[in-house]
């Protein structure tokens, strides 16, 4: 029986996810990722047997990071509208600080054919979307809010949030005098994001 040591293991996935975020998962090579963990190549093949395996693992990890995120504010028991305003804040916080990762997950989506094939894996148990798609639906049965789609809704929430940050060196060269990597950019971006979207789904008075 193999034996494991859960230290090097999580060394492993740090310099793992480091490597990995910096180059996408063709550009890395297992000896930069055993180098950055301070050990040898034998001992990653050891633990995680190649480089497609250790990339899922942490895709996964990184894919179930951002789930999370949404998922605490999705699946809570309060009201629509209450929700809206602390998920857009909590996304936001987490997209500022992790700029890189969202980089990463979305690049190899896009480019990582053989992997994407299996995203039936992803943890997508961290989001129960069905419990959020019912309240959203029976506000709308309600006449509480306007008919949308939930799940164009939270597209457009989500994109609204992460578009400014993916695009920052292109808005920062359109915009020169803005700084978008401050924390007062950062809280107008919230105030900007939760109008929008609470103004997208309340009716307007006749």
């Amino acid at each position: 029986m193999r034996r494991y040591n859960k230290d090097t293991e999580e060394q492993i996935l740090a310099a793992a996810q480091k490597i990995f975020r910096e180059k996408g998962f063709h550009g890395a090579k297992t000896q930069e990722i055993a180098d950055e963990a301070g050990i040898n190549k034998a001992l990653l093949h050891y633990y995680f047997g190649n480089k497609a395996l250790l990339f899922e693992k942490v895709f996964l990890t990184s894919l179930g990071d951002v789930l999370a995120v949404l998922g605490t504010n999705l699946n809570s028991d309060e009201p629509l509208l209450d929700k809206i305003p602390k998920l857009v804040e909590s996304y936001i916080d987490f997209i500022s600080e992790n700029v890189n990762l969202f980089v990463f997950v979305i690049s190899e989506i896009r480019q990582n054919k053989e992997f994407t094939d299996n995203l039936i894996k992803i943890p997508l148990g961290k989001v129960d979307f069905q419990k959020f798609f019912t309240q959203f639906k029976q506000e709308v049965a309600k006449g509480n809010i306007n008919d949308i789609h939930p799940a164009h809704f939270l597209l457009n929430l989500v994109f609204l949030c992460i578009f400014p940050f993916l695009g920052l060196p292109i808005i920062s060269n359109m915009f020169g005098a803005i700084k978008i990597d401050n924390s007062d950019f950062k809280a107008m971006r919230k105030e900007q994001v939760t109008k929008a979207t609470i103004n997208m789904l309340k009716k307007q008075e006749k």
